[in-house]
């Protein structure tokens, strides 16, 4: 400002400071930069070559320091950037899939990497900037996240269209005569939510099949005569090969959620995606049934 002003009287009234307060900001600047700096005129001060010189830096400092404290703008239709997105296969089908078809028209040139989800590392790896935003359930995240509930999923119970059982209800008697196949991504188990609600009756079905994705558990429903639960929005893609029955037991849904760290809370960019993602929720249809997936998309599937 003193380079500008070449008045020490206008730069303090320009910086809202008193003159003697610039005048002692000025004499420790000839201290650290071993030169006078401005010279006294009769029409002011004029700066030495010294002061000139540093002119140019002074200009580049001042912007980048301004740029620092600026509002970050985003725009989404020149957007380079890469997200990257974690969600098992089940949430990979229903919601990652139509999210990519949205942001190819409205960010043409961001890249999205979508990853497995590894629910031990979930919590970490969005702190540390592995992941950016996670499609997961309220059960594999902590208080240290946010999150936001996307929709509630019930379960419903497939088997293919050419299935002995033929009926829409079939009883429990029936319902274990047949084998069953569930999901369990990690473990392996052959016990899931489903088992626990039949536990509770009393009863204990035959798991023959887990398998570690809910895309071998439709493959599989197709070639053979098993029953399985999967999440209904699931199910509502593969509808013209499967069928539903009416499980004669009741397994509870579960909650579906977006979760990311402080780190990216107020960054335009994620903001922007988790608006996407909102948009795209409350424009799906909202139907569903009950049933499970076997293992479900929580702790087993």
């Amino acid at each position: 400002v003193l380079l500008e002003e070449q008045s020490v009287s206008r730069t303090a009234a320009r910086l809202h400071l008193t003159q003697p307060t610039v005048s002692g900001m000025l004499a420790r600047l000839r201290v650290i930069f071993d030169d006078p700096l401005f010279v006294r005129t009769q029409r002011g001060i004029l700066p030495t070559p010294r002061a000139e010189a540093l002119a140019p830096s002074l200009r580049r400092l001042i912007s980048d320091a301004e740029a620092l404290v600026s509002p970050v703008t985003f725009d989404p239709q020149t957007s380079t950037e890469t997200l990257t997105l974690s969600a098992n296969d089940y949430m990979q089908s229903v919601l990652v899939v139509p999210l990519l078809a949205r942001l190819r028209d409205l960010a043409p040139k961001m890249r999205l990497r979508v990853v497995n989800a590894e629910v031990s590392e979930l919590v970490t790896r969005l702190a540390n900037g592995d992941i950016d935003l996670a499609l997961t359930i309220p059960e594999f995240t902590d208080a240290s996240l946010h999150t936001q509930c996307l929709y509630r999923e019930e379960y419903v119970a497939a088997v293919r269209r050419g299935h002995p059982i033929r009926s829409k209800r079939v009883s429990l008697q029936r319902f274990l005569a047949f084998e069953h196949a569930l999901v369990s991504p990690s473990t392996g188990s052959f016990s899931g939510p489903t088992d626990v609600a039949l536990g509770s009756l009393g009863a204990k079905r035959h798991v023959a099949v887990s398998v570690p994705s809910f895309f071998t558990l439709s493959e599989m429903l197709h070639g053979g005569d098993y029953i399985a639960l999967m999440p209904g929005r699931f199910f509502a893609q593969r509808a013209e090969t499967l069928r539903t029955i009416a499980a004669p037991v009741e397994v509870p849904g579960f909650d579906v959620i977006a979760a990311w760290h402080t780190r990216t809370h107020y960054e335009p960019i994620f903001v922007w995606l988790r608006e996407q993602l909102g948009a795209l929720i409350s424009a799906q249809e909202t139907g569903g049934a009950s049933g499970e997936p076997e293992g479900g998309p929580g702790p087993q599937g």
